[in-house]
């Protein structure tokens, strides 16, 4: 049973008016291609096979259903995003709804879909990635759960084993004690 999830990640590129940045539940899997930007990266790059774009979920065979991505219409959980640095999300009922959600259901886990102000210029921010040379900088998700109990044999589960196990040395005993079986 999940408890607690919280997300940290740090926004290593970005200007500093505060912005607000949602995490959104994805409803379908996308793909992540090979395509790098360069310089500061807010052109973006081509699109390679695989990629995950405004249009594609995966370049350039799978489009959304939607452009910009096939996700839960509120927000799982939502911060105040400025200049650079460490950013927390959660935990909140939503990002413990949506880990449980995966975890019964792993087939659904497709994360979540990081939306910022898309109405105005000069709002985007840049999150460091798993490949972040720094590792103090790379995203943390934060699962608190409490592990299934493994339930002690009641006593009619422990008197069937028991009965199997006499059943079973009473046979081998009984073959034992006969001898060899004469022509």
């Amino acid at each position: 049973t999940i408890t607690v999830v919280q997300l940290t990640m740090y926004n290593d590129a970005a200007n500093s008016e505060d912005e607000s940045v949602s995490l959104h539940r994805l409803a379908r899997g996308w793909g992540e291609g090979t395509s790098i930007a360069t310089g500061g990266q807010g052109s973006g790059a081509a699109a390679t096979q695989g990629d995950a774009t405004w249009m594609h979920a995966i370049f350039d065979t799978q489009f959304w259903t939607q452009g910009g991505g096939d996700f839960a219409a509120n927000a799982s959980a939502s911060t105040i995003v400025g200049a650079a640095g460490s950013y927390t999300w959660g935990p909140t009922a939503g990002m413990v709804a949506d880990v449980q959600f995966w975890v019964d259901y792993p087939a659904s886990n497709f994360g979540w879909c990081v939306v910022g102000n898309e109405s105005a210029p000069s709002t985007a921010k840049r999150f460091a990635t798993r490949e972040e040379p720094n590792a103090s900088r790379r995203p943390a998700l934060i699962v608190d759960y409490i592990p299934p109990v493994n339930p002690i044999p009641t006593l009619s589960e422990w008197g069937a084993v028991t009965l199997a196990l006499f059943l079973l040395v009473a046979g081998t005993l009984a073959v034992l004690k006969r001898g060899p079986i004469a022509p």
